[in-house]
């Protein structure tokens, strides 16, 4: 019997919640010996592995064409497959499979923001309650995100509880030695210290506004401070390249690529500390990987983000480059309050465990 993972990507960098769940489904196979395919209307399921994961991204539809895709091109599917069981990764699930059924949404915000949502989103939100009676389990990412479906879903429909599989980083994420540091920085930006930014790439104007922020530092401490920046990984635009080259402290500036994938983990250890400005309440990871990596993390005071870090983080004012700048500065005057908000960061990242997350996901696999 086969497991069915239906999905659709939210924001699937490197640093999303969603990347996660898709590791650990990945370690999944490995450890439990599962063949894992992409599923496609061709694919030959009898000269497949038995006992198998079959992922299948959701149809890029909405109205009809979607609810005529999970009433009939679904099921039919899943019985192709003869699976066990259906997860859904941002994604509802159908009523007329009768394999047990489990959902992960790796973002809420298609309930909590008001403007702007896509299509997909605006379709999550008017069938969420209805569909969820058909799940048999429902897990998201935070504490917060876990009140925001329990409060839209509540006195409407017969639900499970909703569960946490927590944000954790991986072991590739540590503290290191100081030569491990200066050989990244002596890569990276010629030996000089640097923050490390993670903005949104499809918000130009948070690259904009880091960009302001960094003068109001760099015209205040007259150094080779950098400013690395990362999010911007297979998106980068031509405006964006634009404005960073006419930029005063363009040679200050560093923009991270794909090259660097294999070694962030050394580029968040090495940093001196890590600004997350995403503005984004599930941009979680960079919050344990920083902390673990015992680098400071410097964030709006986000809900989730909030529950994670607590004081171990500087929290940032949104919408105020200015303030952004000042608090870089002192961030950079007071040295030991740095240190202090670091071991905090330390002394709490042990409640996000890896390997406990980890089997979380594989429970939810397996049952």
């Amino acid at each position: 019997m086969n497991t069915l993972i239906l999905y659709r990507k939210h924001r699937g960098n490197t640093y999303s919640y969603y990347r996660f769940i898709r590791e650990l489904i990945e370690r999944f196979g490995l450890e439990h010996v599962r063949e894992i395919y992409f599923y496609k209307t061709d694919t030959d399921v009898a000269a497949c592995a038995d006992n198998s994961i079959f992922l299948l991204p959701l149809a890029d539809a909405t109205g009809l064409n979607l609810a005529w895709w999970y009433n009939v091109k679904l099921p039919a599917i899943a019985r192709k497959l003869k699976a066990e069981k259906v997860v859904y990764i941002n994604c509802l699930p159908a009523k007329k499979i009768r394999a047990p059924q489990k959902c992960i949404f790796t973002d809420v915000e298609f309930i909590t923001q008001a403007n702007k949502l896509t299509n997909y989103q605006k379709y999550l939100k008017k069938n969420l309650v209805a569909r969820l009676k058909h799940a048999q389990k429902v897990i998201t990412y935070s504490g917060h995100a876990k009140q925001v479906l329990q409060n839209f879903i509540a006195a409407k429909t017969t639900t499970p509880e909703v569960e946490v599989i927590p944000a954790a980083a991986n072991h590739m994420f540590m503290e290191r030695s100081f030569n491990e540091k200066e050989i990244r920085k002596d890569n990276l930006t010629f030996g000089e210290e640097y923050f490390l930014a993670k903005i949104d790439p499809h918000e130009e104007q948070q690259f904009v506004e880091l960009l302001k922020a960094f003068t109001v530092f760099k015209q205040w401490q007259k150094s080779n401070m950098k400013i690395v920046v990362s999010g911007l990984e297979s998106s980068i635009t031509n405006s964006l390249k634009r404005k960073a080259a006419s930029y005063k402290f363009k040679d200050d500036v560093v923009i991270l690529t794909e090259e660097h994938e294999d070694v962030y983990a050394e580029i968040i250890s090495a940093a001196y500390a890590y600004l997350l400005v995403t503005g984004k309440d599930a941009d979680i990871m960079p919050a344990v990987e920083a902390m673990q990596s015992q680098t400071l993390l410097m964030s709006y005071g986000l809900p989730s983000l909030k529950e994670i870090a607590g004081a171990a983080m500087t929290q940032l004012i949104e919408n105020d480059y200015e303030a952004l700048g000042r608090q870089m500065i002192e961030v950079y005057k007071n040295e030991e309050k740095r240190e202090q908000q670091i071991e905090k960061g330390s002394a709490l990242i042990s409640s996000f465990d890896y390997e406990i997350s980890k089997q979380l996901l594989f429970d939810l696999l397996l049952h």
